[in-house]
């Protein structure tokens, strides 16, 4: 009445300061990665929950429960995209929320040289070889380095290609090893 009034209650907004991962997407399945949230402003105690949710499957998952805790260590099992996600809350059940793409491919699997195959084991000098090698696993796309030993020297038929068989033609009379190095996208050899 006498143009005066009396603030009882003062709303301050949630500002999410940083959201982050300490490890960079891809990561593989059953890595352990750490997501930290700094917020500030909101009233009275921030309290921090942590979500997953696999963009394919829509399947949705708390990492991390309401708390004081700004930090959470998150798991995936399963390869897939993932929306991880900070919800932040105050004393007044304000909320705000910040999320992150990640994304999770599967986890390492050992690359596996099945056999190394010739066409003929007996040529003569100048007579064309086919040299083809059966491997599976590793992380990604495989690629085949073909060399030979002849006595205590190794030599390059053909350097890391996707192609996994060749054509060689021996060009010198003697006993030759064949190899195969495989490589996947991870850098992992066998």
């Amino acid at each position: 009445e006498n143009g005066n009034w009396i603030l009882t209650d003062v709303v301050k907004p949630i500002k999410i300061t940083s959201f982050v991962a300490d490890k960079s997407s891809p990561q593989l399945a059953e890595s352990t990665i750490k997501l930290s949230a700094t917020a500030t402003d909101g009233n009275g105690t921030l309290e921090y929950k942590f979500t997953c949710k696999n963009t394919e499957t829509n399947e949705e998952k708390t990492i991390s429960g309401y708390s004081t805790k700004n930090t959470a260590e998150w798991t995936p099992m399963t390869a897939g995209t993932y929306k991880v996600s900070v919800i932040v809350k105050d004393s007044k059940d304000n909320t705000k929320e910040e999320s992150i793409e990640f994304t999770i491919d599967p986890k390492y699997t050992d690359i596996v040289l099945n056999s190394i195959n010739l066409d003929k084991t007996e040529v003569s000098v100048g007579e064309e070889i086919s040299i083809s090698a059966d491997a599976k696993g590793g992380i990604g796309n495989l690629s085949y380095k073909f060399y030979y030993k002849n006595g205590t020297e190794y030599t390059l038929i053909k350097d890391y290609s996707s192609e996994a068989s060749i054509k060689w033609t021996p060009e010198e009379v003697g006993e030759y090893y064949v190899f195969v190095d495989v490589r996947d996208s991870a850098g992992n050899i066998k």
